[in-house]
């Protein structure tokens, strides 16, 4: 098991740096579930990236400094967001809600931009604050933090049902692996990220693929509102 853990880590079993890897890639496994369950509009791709938030970032902050909730606990109430703004929607089978696509616009990636821009700061927390990540040498942790910000904010995007964001989403893991593959990174990484591409990959094309039975769902849910409201004048 050791001998595993090391693999994964690159690092000593049982030492702080291996746990915070691998509950990182436990993180983005999780979150990669997520990416594939929500591009088939599928509730529980909510729950899989919540978890993932719970078992990545939450939990490394809990463990081994309360710093790291400032990007955690917003991270987690995207998950929470999603779950409320999907619930507007109707059902669609199980687990499923008919989720209408939205049209990209320029106030759109206006947005995306800015809450990348926050996400990052988050990210970044107390290295912001100490002027550590506007020092030299600092830069490639600063692009990482950007990277994982745009995963994120390209959740955001999804619960509002923006089907470029999955693409947002794998440009923002695909980044990461060619960042990390210059540095002899950790198996458990490099792994965890590519899964989170092909996640959301995968999602965009499952979400393209249902777009009609959700459009359909739509509006039968609009025309049962209207004949209601008919029926009540």
């Amino acid at each position: 098991m050791n001998e595993i853990i090391q693999t994964l880590t690159n690092q000593e079993a049982g030492s702080q740096t291996a746990t915070i890897v691998l509950l990182n890639a436990l993180a983005y496994v999780l979150m990669a579930l997520g990416a594939w369950l929500l591009g088939r509009r599928n509730d529980l791709g909510w729950w899989a990236y919540m978890f993932g938030v719970f078992a990545g970032p939450l939990m490394t902050a809990l463990l081994y400094g309360y710093e790291g909730l400032i990007s955690a606990i917003p991270a987690m109430l995207v998950g929470i967001f999603g779950l409320w703004k999907w619930s507007k929607f109707p059902t669609l089978g199980h687990f499923g809600r008919a989720v209408p696509s939205r049209t990209v616009t320029v106030k759109t990636v206006v947005t995306f931009v800015i809450l990348v821009i926050i996400f990052t700061a988050l990210n970044l927390g107390p290295m912001l604050t100490s002027g550590f990540a506007l020092s030299s040498g600092s830069e490639l942790i600063v692009l990482n933090m950007v990277l994982a910000a745009i995963i994120t904010v390209g959740f955001i995007g999804v619960a509002n049902g923006k089907a470029l964001s999955f693409l947002a989403i794998a440009v923002g893991a695909v980044g990461v692996v060619v960042m990390v593959l210059a540095n002899s990174p950790a198996l458990g990484t490099l792994g965890s990220y590519v899964f989170v591409a092909l996640g959301a990959v995968a999602g965009w094309f499952a979400w393209k693929a249902g777009e009609p039975v959700a459009s359909e769902a739509q509006g039968a849910a609009d025309e049962a509102v209207e004949e209601e409201a008919s029926t009540a004048e």
